[in-house]
């Protein structure tokens, strides 16, 4: 759906490419928590802060990692030697409750119909949406 890009800066820790199949929207959600076996993750962003806490499920003093990024950053979160020391288990698991976070998530506005067409969706709010998001990124990357 994108013949030819446009690349733009960072926005929020999140390298992206201007385009209706690809819109980068704000992520309302700031926490995500939740056990898996023995361990309970949780990861929450602030405006501050990213706080990746992992630990044995119902025992929060039983630390297994523990991190704190001024900014979302997941190859950060990939190098980290306490993050390495995890069992390939817990890293699948703390990165999942990790993206969930992520300060934008990946939209589009745009589809193939079955002619293979390609048209914006229905949702006129959606639609709206997606063209402001891509006219200020274009007027982002111009001025900066």
């Amino acid at each position: 759906m994108v013949s030819v890009p446009i690349f733009m800066q960072e926005r929020g820790g999140v390298n992206q490419q201007i385009s209706f199949s690809e819109i980068a929207i704000n992520n309302p959600k700031t926490l995500s928590e939740g056990d898996y076996r023995t361990t309970h993750y949780q990861v929450q962003r602030t405006r501050q802060s990213i706080k990746t806490l992992v630990h044995r499920k119902n025992c929060p003093t039983d630390i297994y990692f523990t991190f704190e990024q001024e900014k979302y950053d997941e190859t950060a979160l990939d190098v980290h030697s306490d993050f390495l020391l995890l069992g390939l288990e817990q890293q699948g698991q703390c990165k999942a409750f990790y993206k969930e976070i992520c300060p934008y998530v990946i939209k589009s506005v745009l589809y193939k119909d079955r002619d293979n067409n390609i048209l914006f969706v229905a949702e006129r709010a959606k639609v709206s949406r997606g063209i402001i998001e891509v006219l200020y990124l274009l007027r982002c990357s111009l001025m900066h």
